[in-house]
């Protein structure tokens, strides 16, 4: 069986849940031979990517650079890559890796949808009707797919209720660790801290964190964030809660990552 993976997560995220989500897949499956797998991408700044084998590398575009309009740029030089090779036909099974429905008047194939959460549809006070992107697909995404992932018991209820999808057309598969889970120690840490891990963002909550961190009033207790580095109104944020000297910052590495938690 050959599974083709397109580009779309590839093209917008550098870090995150959902490329590292597929980069894994991608990778069991060619070095476990289980499957066949194609991805329809030519360039990304992904970095997950540079730890896969050809022919899975991305050509990297304008890396140190940014500039608005990079990642469209990107992402439409992808898109016309992948319904030329869509269109080609040579998989069996299309597995898209996010909600963008570019490919289906293309695809002639079973098309498989991982759904990650519903956070759009339970909260949509938290995103801006005119630029969320996600929700203007994912509907459609949802209901044409001819069988869908997900990635935990809720989110199926979820996709059951906001979608009316029958139970039939979906499969909780719970995300996995690697087989190898090593520690590399991380120095200078606080005894007790908090973990906060990933984009600080919108509905990430992390000024409620701070927030709460400051309620506690406890300046034994720490918050350990990983990620880019704060910007300059999370520390005045953190300034003004008086919790600035509670908080750490580390940018770590996999195994490091494993040590925090």
């Amino acid at each position: 069986m050959k599974i083709a993976y397109d580009h779309q997560v590839f093209s917008f995220q550098k870090t995150g849940g959902i490329s590292r989500y597929f980069s894994n897949l991608i990778q069991y499956f060619n070095t476990t031979k289980k499957a066949e797998v194609a991805l329809f991408l030519k360039y990304s700044n992904n970095l997950y990517l540079k730890e896969l084998e050809a022919p899975f590398k991305a050509t990297t575009f304008l890396r140190s650079l940014d500039f608005k309009g990079k990642k469209m740029i990107i992402e439409r030089a992808n898109r016309i890559h992948s319904v030329q090779q869509i269109k080609k036909g040579d998989f069996d099974v299309f597995h898209p890796t996010y909600y963008n429905t570019y490919f289906q008047k293309h695809v002639k194939k079973p098309t498989i949808l991982t759904v990650h959460d519903m956070t759009h549809e339970r909260f949509p006070e938290l995103f801006s009707k005119n630029n969320d992107f996600t929700l203007r697909f994912k509907e459609k995404a949802i209901t044409k797919a001819d069988h869908l992932i997900a990635i935990s018991e809720n989110t199926k209820k979820d996709i059951m209720k906001f979608y009316n999808v029958s139970e039939k057309k979906i499969s909780v598969i719970y995300h996995g660790i690697e087989k190898s889970y090593i520690g590399q120690k991380v120095e200078s840490l606080p005894v007790k801290y908090f973990l906060f891990v990933g984009d600080r963002g919108g509905y990430k909550n992390f000024d409620v964190v701070i927030k709460a961190l400051s309620i506690l009033k406890n300046s034994s207790c720490f918050l350990v964030c990983t990620g880019r580095p704060f910007s300059n109104r999370e520390i005045e944020k953190m300034k003004k809660l008086g919790v600035f000297k509670q908080v750490r910052h580390c940018f770590v590495n996999d195994f490091q990552l494993n040590y925090l938690y």
